[in-house]
């Protein structure tokens, strides 16, 4: 892989899981849950696109307004069932853990999707480059594009609504409809870019949105963004080392380096180790 390739390689991947750690912070500061289902939602857009192109037949950047429009609707719908659990048990932890439910729920969901539309080649569709649809503008791919358009949009929409995210006083309203809508659309949007240049397994699209969150941690908006491009910078950089520094298991299962970051993480959250560094230089955003 040449210096290009992999700088290429490491941005694209930052820009698209800081978008989707950035919709899971967006979800937790409105309502305190580290909620997996939108990396459940992630996944579900990247087998949507490759639905469109390998069964349909159809360009899938079709696919885009399906998953903005079905991502908003699954997480406004599971985030009602998280409040109305909340009031129940009182605990976000229990919350949480459900919502890793919901991922094994949404991934089950997809494979049985493919099983029965693909039979037993289901898997081996699933694992294909969309780059072939995609289109060139500027010599940019569209995939670059779209990606950091996704994730300006998602920074400005999170800076736009933060009074209304940050406010606890204001009972479930049209405000919170959007915010949990907005935080699904843009995770279920970006997981269907994601496979136009990548192939992703579900313990990707998984561990690397929450290890992006536990490092940039939630104390501040911009955190979780920073987090997300940092866990999936860090991963494609360390697997690209090669089998004789990191070995040739560590290459097949690059998850792992994120599942590191995410451990390493974790006694620092919800400050996490980005937030820990500007608390110290005190940054407002």
């Amino acid at each position: 892989m040449t210096w290009v390739t992999l700088s290429w390689t490491i941005f694209l991947h930052g820009v698209l899981f800081s978008t989707a750690a950035g919709s899971i912070g967006l979800n937790y500061r409105k309502n305190g849950v580290i909620n997996a289902g939108l990396a459940g939602l992630m996944y579900f857009g990247s087998v949507v696109s490759r639905s469109f192109a390998r069964v349909l037949s159809v360009n899938p950047y079709w696919s885009i307004p399906v998953c903005i429009l079905f991502g908003g609707f699954v997480n406004l719908v599971l985030n009602i069932g998280y409040l109305d659990l909340l009031r129940s048990k009182q605990s976000t932890k229990i919350i949480s853990v459900v919502s890793l439910g919901v991922f094994l729920g949404l991934y089950l969901l997809e494979r049985g999707l493919w099983w029965i539309f693909l039979n037993q080649s289901g898997n081996r569709v699933m694992q294909i480059f969309l780059r072939t649809y995609d289109f060139t503008l500027f010599t940019a791919p569209g995939v670059l594009i779209a990606g950091v358009a996704a994730l300006i949009f998602s920074v400005l929409l999170l800076l736009v609504l933060s009074p209304v995210v940050d406010d606890d006083s204001r009972g479930f309203d049209l405000w919170h409809v959007a915010i949990y809508s907005l935080s699904g659309a843009f995770a279920c949007l970006v997981g269907a870019l994601y496979p136009f240049w990548f192939i992703g397994t579900w313990q990707i699209q998984l561990i690397i949105p929450l290890a992006g969150v536990f490092l940039g941690g939630l104390e501040k908006r911009l955190n979780p963004f920073l987090g997300g491009f940092f866990a999936a910078s860090i991963t494609v950089w360390v697997t690209s080392l090669g089998r004789d520094v990191v070995g040739i298991w560590v290459i097949e299962n690059p998850y792992v380096i994120a599942l590191v970051l995410l451990l390493i993480s974790a006694p620092l959250y919800p400050r996490g180790i980005i937030g820990s560094f500007r608390r110290i230089v005190q940054y407002s955003y």
